[in-house]
């Protein structure tokens, strides 16, 4: 489920398209709407990784929401996906702790953390420790 993020500033929907064309050039916007984008595009985490297509959905002032439409992400026989939420997306940042707020560019923030979490992903299949950050305690 989206967030709604509470950010007196919000980076305009043009700004952010903009962004991630110059940015981001392999991630193609799919859908243009007055309050939402798609953006979908392969990522390739290392040049010795796979190559994942993956889905950008941002509506203006909420969470973008970050799906791997292919290949399918696999769970270990010992253990669900780590940062991984239940309604498919992949959890880059602990919601609300205002790590990525809607003044931020999704391509100088969301679209380096997908690749990082992909090749998190990948490491853990191949050892079973994920090596990525975890959400601090409070």
């Amino acid at each position: 489920m989206a967030s709604r993020l509470r950010s007196t500033y919000v980076l305009p929907l043009l700004k952010q398209r903009m962004e991630m064309c110059t940015e981001a050039p392999y991630l193609k916007l799919k859908h243009a709407f007055k309050d939402r984008c798609v953006w979908e595009g392969t990522v390739e985490p290392s040049g010795l990784s796979e190559r994942y297509v993956v889905r950008i959905t941002y509506r203006l002032g909420y969470d973008p929401q970050v799906r791997v439409l292919n290949p399918p992400l696999v769970r270990r026989a010992d253990r669900p996906i780590p940062h991984f939420n239940g309604d498919g997306t992949l959890c880059l940042y602990p919601v609300d702790s205002g790590e990525w707020t809607a003044a931020d560019s999704i391509a100088y923030t969301i679209v380096p953390w997908i690749s990082d979490w992909l090749f998190h992903y990948e490491v853990w299949m191949a050892t079973g420790v994920w090596h990525g950050d975890e959400p601090k305690p409070t």
